[in-house]
């Protein structure tokens, strides 16, 4: 494999020079390239091009392919990281869009209270919106414990506070769309 790999960096390492020596003297093409020095370029081009993906070299070779998110069991500590980042993200983009919605002259607090007063949609609206904002605020109350008390962060510790935010979160949340509006 290693030889392989050497001789076509070789070849297009020559290939290089050649085309480098050809755009500084335009006569050198007439005196070095012939037209089977070109298709054997281009036969060399066309093999980089079609080489196979990683998945079919695998399948060619009875290897099994590098385990995929698919079969791998995220902890709850790197779930609870992820949630607070996509919490984060939903939430910039709920207030881009409220704030966009108010600047072209919407009523955000009476679309709001449309939507809250709903019989069905009402309250898994409420949820939808509080769940962010809740899980988000709790897990920012826990990094700043956090920072101030370092000695609180080991894997059991930090595996069991991300239990008890999931819960907590979803106990408000639950909480909050249950509240009727007024």
């Amino acid at each position: 494999m290693f030889a392989l790999t050497t001789s076509v960096a070789r070849r297009s390492t020559f290939a290089t020079f050649n085309a480098r020596r050809m755009v500084m003297n335009p006569t050198a093409i007439s005196n070095t390239t012939s037209p089977s020095s070109l298709s054997a370029l281009s036969t060399n081009v066309a093999s980089f091009s079609s080489k196979p993906s990683y998945t079919e070299r695998m399948e060619k070779t009875g290897r099994p392919v590098s385990p995929h998110v698919q079969i791998f069991a995220f902890p709850i500590t790197a779930i609870s990281s992820i949630t607070t980042r996509v919490t984060g993200a939903g939430l910039s983009v709920g207030v881009f869009g409220a704030s966009t919605y108010a600047l072209v002259g919407g009523d955000v607090p009476a679309m709001m209270m449309c939507l809250g007063s709903l019989s069905v949609v009402g309250p898994v609206a409420k949820m939808v919106c509080t769940f962010p904002i809740v899980f988000h605020y709790l897990s920012g109350l826990r990094h700043i414990i956090w920072d101030k008390n370092p000695s609180m962060i080991n894997t059991a510790n930090v595996t069991e506070q991300s239990k008890y935010l999931f819960a907590a979160a979803g106990v408000l949340t639950v909480g909050a769309g249950l509240i009727p509006s007024s």
